[in-house]
């Protein structure tokens, strides 16, 4: 399995700053913004169907900041350029096993590397700051899930997390979760689904759209065909020399 996603958006601010009508007394801010950002997902995964199931798969994300900032000539004089960045590689494995039909064990990890750049250019005052970080950390998840019903399961699960640069001050927790799922709304869904399908398949039927043919001279049904796979396909291409 194979998941892409891209976006770039661009966005321009023009403001004049001077509060003033006059033509000869003119100071402006301006300042252009772009950011991208690129993903890629590999997957590999067992069938489902299998008592040991697995999933592998390797992730990639990458995300550009870039702000540039004049202002002037008058007063309050501002001329700057920024970049941002984040490259974020990780590779991800879960494992799940049902040691009895309706008891299933769950265990998951991941691996990550984030790299962060940035630079700031002041043009005014001739001066570049600049650095980058990079961080390595795990995280793994343990899970135990019991089917009570075709519709109820029970879980209890413990994780952790870890929340890089990228996002503030670097953050790790752990977590325990208990909880159940109860699938009757969406089984509900199903059967108003199939009823309301069911209800059109029987007017249609009484309309003589579906069912039995109503004429009784051994003519061909062509109800639900196109035209050119019908006897009428030669009179059909000839209207359209009528106009």
């Amino acid at each position: 399995m194979s998941i892409t996603a891209h976006d770039h958006h661009n966005s321009h601010d023009r403001l004049d700053n001077d509060d003033s009508a006059i033509p000869t007394f003119d100071n402006r801010q301006r300042g252009d913004f772009s950011t991208e950002q690129f993903s890629q997902e590999l997957r590999l995964v067992s069938p489902g169907g299998d008592r040991l199931r697995y999933t592998l798969g390797l992730f990639f994300n990458t995300t550009k900041f870039d702000r540039t900032f004049n202002r002037g000539p008058l007063f309050s004089i501002a001329r700057w350029a920024a970049a941002n960045g984040s490259d974020q590689l990780s590779g991800i494995s879960q494992l799940e096993y049902d040691v009895l039909p309706s008891t299933t064990l769950i265990a998951g990890a991941r691996y990550s590397r984030e790299r962060i750049d940035y630079t700031f250019n002041d043009l005014v005052a001739a001066r570049i700051y600049g650095g980058h970080s990079v961080d390595y950390f795990g995280t793994y998840k343990l899970g135990l899930q019991h089917k009570f019903a075709a519709d109820i399961t029970g879980f209890l699960t413990y994780a952790t997390g870890h929340k890089g640069e990228a996002y503030g001050r670097p953050l790790s927790v752990s977590s325990w979760t208990l909880g159940a799922r109860w699938a009757a709304r969406s089984r509900r869904q199903t059967e108003r689904l199939a009823r309301a399908r069911a209800e059109v398949d029987s007017a249609k039927v009484a309309l003589g759209e579906r069912g039995p043919v109503w004429w009784n001279d051994g003519s061909e049904d062509m109800n639900r065909h196109l035209v050119r796979n019908t006897r009428y396909a030669s009179w059909y291409e000839a209207l359209g020399d009528i106009e």
